[in-house]
This record gives C-alpha cells, sequence and structure tokens, in this order.
C-alpha cells in the first residue's frame, strides 16, 4: 500500500477525500504547507474524513473523543497548530 500526502487547509474544521480504512500516520510542514501522510489502500471505496485543528491557547469543543495525530508550527513556530481525527459515534 502507498502513502499519498495530502495539503491541508488552515481552519478549524475540515475533510479530505481518502481511501476508506486509510491509517493517518503523521501530519508535519513540508514548503511551508501543513500537510497529512496516510497509508491507503488504493483499489479501496474513497470516504470523507472529518479533522480538526486546534491552536495552542484557543477554545475549543471537547475533543475527548478524537485521535490526536499531531503538532504542526506555522509561520516560524508563531502558529501551533494541534491535528485531530475526528471519530465518527459507533
Amino acid at each position: 500500500m502507498p502513502i499519498f500526502k495530502y495539503v491541508i487547509p488552515t481552519t478549524d474544521e475540515f475533510q479530505i477525500r481518502m481511501s476508506k480504512g486509510a491509517t493517518v500516520l503523521t501530519v508535519d510542514v513540508q514548503n511551508g504547507l501543513p500537510c497529512i501522510w496516510a497509508l491507503v489502500d488504493k483499489n479501496a471505496e474513497q470516504e470523507y474524513r472529518s479533522f480538526r485543528l486546534l491552536g495552542t491557547g484557543f477554545p475549543s469543543d471537547d475533543v475527548s473523543g478524537d485521535q490526536y495525530v499531531g503538532t504542526v508550527l506555522l509561520h516560524g513556530g508563531a502558529l501551533v497548530l494541534h491535528l485531530f481525527d475526528v471519530r465518527k459515534p459507533d
């Protein structure tokens, strides 16, 4: 299975279309843009996955059911964002 990169927007909540069951590996910055890398099955059905970015010190909704992915620093570390994979209720 290949690893795909997805450039992500710097908005509070967003969705990315990726293979169903894809494993999100990490989040980092490449060429000044925040990106997610995920292990995907190219033959699997596609789905929209929901994510949430939270800035350090900013108020947020409860993220206790979400899975923490990682933290990225933008603008030389002036903006610190924490990425969560939003879990759907079973």
